[in-house]
């Protein structure tokens, strides 16, 4: 990487629409990659807009500038967003930048409009497509429709786009005609200096969990592409066949309550920890206090088209836990070829529940998959690793510039 200058002598990078607020896998990343970057380019000043006081680096070359701009109330958040993005480009006009990063939302254009006005090069994160943004609301529809369009200058005018699987790099190249030399897949990874393997009495013991019970983890919102749900169905075949099993979610969402009831329906409520949100650093806790641990998937048109780079399969992958997570999907096909896992069909009950048996019996099978995932994430899916490729990449920016 380049040496230490003085801060007058150190190029100036901007960051643009960071993610949302709470531990969601984008804003992980971000938290992540960019709590890195700049100890690893240290010869460079960064400017980080961010939401609220959230501060994830007490780096003297990184400075972050509040964007909570909820004037209109949390009902009307495209409009803050756009406040928000007016207000981030109007900072970064009257100061001195040499590339801009820009993260792809459904409120694009900063990072396109500060690399035209400014002529400075402009790296793009892709995470998804903007089609499966859109709500069902007509505004919501039309934004996302000027969003495609803005996009599509975007990713023709960035020096580099990162995109998070093979699927969506193909997507791109295909959709915007884009070179694929121009697009770097940079996928999600595990901070493994906090997700490890522990012990797992211990954790139990200070989470209050049974000790002696098979645990079944899922840790993640509880919405309906995330097949927590499915959990419920498969359930009583587990409990059938496995004595003293107990299902530990971790995570809120809009089918917690749905979850809840079915468990009652199904009878087997008792069997259902429902932990909630928990603080992202106790978070391997209930991760090591499991036996295995799930990612269901619903594969849905999205998942179909652009795949799956998922962060918390890296970092049960981290704290040495056996996957279950779903089939057909580009990207998780890691788990099987590393032999950290299995891969189920997510509409089958009987096909999750008898690949859950086989695990919880065959305890010797749980380790060696145990010691595959974190070897892997040790090896490849790390989150410092990851930030050394993408400090590379905005390095090559800066030196390829023609200014």
């Amino acid at each position: 990487m380049m040496e230490k200058n003085n801060k007058s002598d150190m190029k100036k990078i901007c960051l643009c629409n960071p993610s949302r607020k709470g531990f969601f896998g984008d804003t992980v990343r971000v938290v992540e990659l960019f709590g890195r970057i700049p100890r690893l380019l240290n010869n460079s000043y960064f400017y980080v807009f961010t939401y609220g006081e959230y501060k994830f680096s007490d780096l003297e070359n990184i400075k972050f500038i509040n964007l909570d701009t909820l004037f209109f109330g949390r009902r009307i958040r495209f409009v803050s967003k756009l406040l928000s993005n007016l207000f981030a480009f109007i900072f970064a006009l009257f100061i001195r930048l040499d590339l801009v990063y820009e993260i792809q939302t459904t409120t694009p254009g900063i990072g396109l409009l500060l690399s035209k006005i400014k002529k400075i090069p402009l790296v793009y994160e892709v995470n998804t497509l903007l089609e499966y943004e859109k709500e069902k609301t007509f505004f919501n529809n039309i934004a996302i429709k000027i969003a495609r369009i803005i996009e599509k200058w975007t990713v023709r005018c960035a020096k580099k786009i990162t995109v998070v699987t093979t699927s969506m790099k193909k997507k791109f190249h295909e959709e915007y005609k884009i070179l694929n030399d121009k697009i770097e897949i940079v996928p999600n990874g595990a901070n493994i200096e906090m997700f490890y393997p522990m012990d797992k009495e211990a954790c139990r013991n200070q989470l209050g969990l049974d000790v002696n019970s098979y645990i079944v983890c899922f840790v993640g919102g509880l919405g309906t592409g995330h097949g927590a749900k499915n959990l419920i169905e498969c359930s009583p075949l587990v409990l059938n066949k496995v004595n003293n099993v107990k299902f530990l979610i971790v995570g809120d969402g809009p089918k917690k309550k749905e979850m809840e009831e079915k468990a009652k329906l199904f009878g087997v409520e008792n069997a259902f920890i429902f932990a909630g949100i928990v603080p992202r650093e106790k978070v391997p806790l209930y991760i090591n206090s499991s036996d295995v641990c799930i990612a269901l998937y619903a594969l849905d048109d999205r998942l179909k088209k652009i795949g799956a780079s998922s962060v918390k399969i890296h970092d049960y992958m981290g704290c040495s836990k056996p996957v279950i997570a779903s089939d057909k999907i580009n990207g998780l096909d890691v788990i099987q070829k590393s032999n950290s896992g299995i891969l189920v069909d997510i509409n089958n009950p009987l096909n999750i529940s008898k690949n859950v048996i086989k695990l919880l019996k065959d305890e010797k099978m749980r380790k060696e998959m145990g010691i595959n995932g974190r070897k892997l994430v040790e090896e490849k899916y790390n989150w410092e690793s990851i930030a050394k490729q993408v400090s590379g990449i905005v390095e090559e920016s800066l030196k390829n510039d023609e200014r």
